[in-house]
């Protein structure tokens, strides 16, 4: 599934955290067919050098999103006019209240688990594993966000209160800019990250002398060897190749302004990539940071 989607489905989420007027608008523009986890989990877990991974509670984090997506964010948004009574622990939706909030909590500690990890051993990852890694923490977070949107709106109707704004609902806000400050935390990290691994891929310039012969002068060539290459299961869609990967120049100067293009070529692979998807969600996420601190001021 796109990433792209994701984020445009993220971007929805962000919108009903500021904005939602009804429970019908927790459903973020069907956000639960791009916030997928299994394809990227399992590219990561089959990396190589990336065993550690099988300790993830990979089937309880997708049981989690199935069951918010398949079952509580429908009941939520087909109910009429949920009341105060029905939230409470006796009543009808306690239950998937108190569920929705235990949830949470898993997805949050998956996620910083994630995030230790790829800080303590990304280094045993390949490149390519942590593009994945990177769309894996986008879709986790964007379910964080949206299980959140649903639970402080489902927690504004238990205390009765007539908008977000409630002093009672003073700590949703505060959690919320939490989970901000986590994934403005995270996810540029990995993103510069990777992008460091992926430019120490592109060698260094290095001059070649062939000494010639009887009737052939000496010469000299400026040189450079793009050592990246995509691992095998790799989407196409996804690689940072760029080719050609080796230059010869016969000056150091056309040299180094042969390698600086490809960089920016590279560069810009990146961001077509990944990148521009991590700086897009930044922006969004500037702006709900913005607006809950605003909140919390009235609050």
């Amino acid at each position: 599934m796109s990433v792209q989607l994701a984020i445009k489905s993220i971007g929805f989420i962000i919108n009903t955290i500021k904005f939602v007027a009804t429970v019908r608008d927790l459903l973020a523009d069907d956000a639960g067919k791009t916030i997928v986890l299994q394809s990227d989990f399992e590219h990561v877990i089959r990396a190589q050098n990336a065993k550690f991974f099988v300790t993830i509670k990979v089937s309880e984090l997708e049981g989690i999103r199935n069951q918010f997506y398949d079952a509580t964010l429908p009941t939520v948004t087909n109910s009429n006019n949920i009341t105060s009574a029905e939230l409470q622990p006796n009543g009808a939706l306690g239950q998937l209240f108190i569920l929705l909030s235990g949830h949470i909590d898993i997805v949050k500690r998956g996620l910083d688990s994630l995030v230790g990890v790829f800080k303590a051993h990304g280094k045993d990852l390949q490149i390519d594993d942590l593009v994945y890694s990177q769309f894996l923490l986008i879709r986790l977070y964007g379910l964080l966000l949206h299980m959140h949107s649903t639970y402080a709106t489902l927690h504004r109707i238990q205390v009765g209160a007539s908008s977000l704004d409630d002093p009672r609902l003073s700590y949703d806000t505060r959690t919320i800019i939490h989970y901000i400050n986590s994934i403005q935390s995270a996810l540029p990290w990995l993103n510069e990250y990777t992008w460091q691994r992926r430019s120490d891929t592109i060698g260094p310039l290095k001059m070649e002398y062939h000494p010639g012969g009887l009737l052939t002068p000496p010469t000299r060539e400026w040189t450079f060897t793009d050592t990246y290459s995509s691992l095998p299961s790799t989407d196409p869609a996804y690689s940072l190749l760029v080719l050609p990967n080796r230059y010869q120049e016969k000056s150091q100067a056309q040299g180094d302004a042969t390698r600086n293009r490809h960089t920016t070529k590279v560069k810009e692979r990146y961001k077509a990539v990944a990148s521009g998807y991590v700086q897009q969600l930044m922006k969004d996420l500037g702006s709900l940071l913005a607006a809950m601190q605003t909140r919390l001021q009235k609050q």
